[in-house]
């Protein structure tokens, strides 16, 4: 391919902070390429920039620079090209065996490098461009060595002094800002961590519209008119949708803070203002665990797209509604002849009638039920009687009347000490993800499924159900004979098993009844509940 040779300007910066000064204005002389093209005689070409990339940690080449080289490989920037940079420092930082070969890959290529800080042309095989690229590679490594080293040991100070309780002079945390970055709700401006004037509001609201299962681009349209994104560490006019769909995975949320340094993760708990608590905090995480609903169509399905219906096969459980209104929950794998499920169909107004009636049941009438904790105090009991018999095993230890063949089992000891604890705090977390006013959302509800038209009112519906549902698992045992499964989020767990009534099959309109039995997983209770057929909606035989 014979492409003319061209005049490529690079320029690249470590932190995106540095777009605040010079830093990036500084490597970009349109003056001196205008000279340097009439020099040449060669048109210049569009500008490669790699910002907030690492030439210490060679970020660079898996971005711009990287696919430069790799246009040059592929016969995509011919010899006889420039590559002007404003000093050697910007192609590499790495130690200079690295660095040379990146100068190597240019310039064996025919491609010149151009220095604007030294004003020197670097050419392949050029004694004066060898000697001068390894001294200016070696200096700027070393340079950026010890720039890393001050940083690290900057940081390890003040880690050590917050965990000792250093604060600053108001009595926050010392900003820490060498390693990492601060999230855009927190603010360490003055060198204090504080909340954030304009975004702590925001970050609030971002919370309680998630609990309350709002999907994200609704907040997203919030946040755009009341707390445009305007101010640091933003500068746009419009959120981004995955600042907002990663928010659940901020540990800030909870006020801590881990920062890693040379493979070592150190925990800073409580070194930021806490944003929620506890219990709302496992609601967060209990609400992003679901898809968000998009209410797409016009007529709204109560059960799948929301990622809580699957079939017992492991694969999701979809649903179809044609012009006539005619719906129906199937296996998508199954249908698809994707795994070995046999595939089944199942008419979605019964699964529909089923989540009403035992949903509540389980928020209503067994609202007074104690959430079974039993398991919790358990692993409590077993936690004590391995920490006893750890601190027996640590007191023979300092009396030297430990054997060496209990060293192990110490060891052993101490690490599953630490599971139990771990499994604790999730088991608690789990109990804390209950929203308290499930019982009264559910008790304002009618016991008939709303109609089909009414499009509000089944949106409402299916965000309390995307709230109060962990799992719903369909198990086809027989032709028209399903065991549903639906595990709800406060703990409780009901088996429904579903047979086809004695039905006229030409006549919709009439009223039958379906066995629907559920148990209790940790009583005998049982009952019965009547589903009736929707009138005039046909069903297929082969639908339930």
């Amino acid at each position: 391919m014979n492409l003319p040779p061209k005049i490529y300007p690079y320029s690249r910066i470590s932190t995106l902070s540095q777009l605040k000064g010079t830093g990036l204005d500084q490597q970009i002389d349109n003056e001196l390429l205008d000279k340097l093209s009439v020099k040449y005689n060669l048109p210049i070409a569009g500008g490669i920039s790699d910002l907030g990339k690492s030439a210490y940690h060679g970020e660079h080449l898996k971005h711009e620079l990287g696919a430069f080289l790799t246009a040059i490989n592929d016969g995509l920037v011919s010899t006889g090209s420039i590559l002007v940079v404003y000093s050697l420092d910007r192609l590499s930082r790495l130690q200079l065996g690295y660095a040379k070969q990146i100068y190597l890959d240019l310039t064996n290529y025919g491609v010149h490098i151009y220095s604007t800080l030294d004003n020197h042309l670097y050419k392949a095989h050029d004694i004066g461009s060898e000697v001068l690229s390894s001294v200016i590679f070696e200096r700027a490594h070393n340079e950026s060595k010890t720039k890393s080293a001050r940083t690290i040991g900057n940081a390890k100070k003040l880690i050590n002094d917050f965990n000792n309780g250093v604060r600053s002079p108001t009595g926050e945390p010392v900003a820490i800002k060498s390693v990492g970055s601060l999230p855009w709700f927190i603010d360490g401006y003055d060198g204090a961590i504080k909340k954030h004037p304009y975004y702590w509001d925001a970050a609030q609201l971002v919370a309680k519209r998630i609990i309350a299962g709002v999907a994200i681009p609704s907040i997203k349209k919030e946040l755009d008119k009341h707390y445009p994104p305007t101010q640091p560490p933003f500068k746009r006019d419009k959120w981004l949708i995955g600042t907002l769909r990663g928010f659940h995975k901020l540990e800030a949320l909870q006020g801590n803070r881990t920062i890693k340094l040379q493979g070592t993760k150190h925990l800073l708990e409580g070194y930021y203002p806490k944003l929620l608590n506890d219990k709302d905090y496992a609601q967060l995480i209990a609400a992003r665990g679901k898809r968000d609903t998009y209410p797409v169509r016009k007529e709204i399905n109560l059960i799948s797209g929301i990622g809580i219906a699957k079939c017992s096969c492991g694969s999701a459980v979809a649903n179809r509604r044609r012009d006539d209104h005619r719906a129906t929950l199937f296996c998508l794998s199954g249908t698809r002849k994707e795994n070995d499920c046999d595939g089944w169909y199942m008419s979605l107004a019964y699964a529909e009638k089923a989540i009403i009636a035992i949903g509540k049941d389980v928020f209503i009438n067994m609202a007074n039920d104690s959430i079974d904790t039993s398991e919790i105090e358990l692993l409590k009991l077993t936690l004590k009687s391995k920490q006893d018999m750890l601190k027996t095993l640590n007191q023979r230890a300092l009396e030297n009347r430990l054997p060496t063949t209990m060293l192990d089992s110490m060891l052993t000891i101490e690490d599953e000490v630490t599971d139990i604890q771990s499994n604790i705090k999730r088991k608690e977390l789990e109990l804390l993800k209950v929203d308290d006013t499930l019982s009264s959302q559910w008790g304002a509800l009618y016991s008939d499924v709303p109609p089909v038209t009414d499009s509000d009112a089944r949106e409402k519906l299916k965000t309390l159900i995307k709230k109060s549902v962990n799992n719903i698992t369909f198990n086809k045992l027989a032709k028209s004979h399903f065991n549903l499964t639906f595990e709800f989020v406060n703990g409780h767990t009901r088996q429904v098993e579903l047979n086809k009534g004695v039905m006229d099959w030409g006549n919709f309109s009439h009223k039958a009844d379906v066995d629907m039995t559920y148990l209790t997983k940790d009583s005998d209770i049982s009952r019965k509940v009547g589903l009736e057929v929707i009138a005039n909606l046909p069903i297929e035989k082969d639908d339930l």
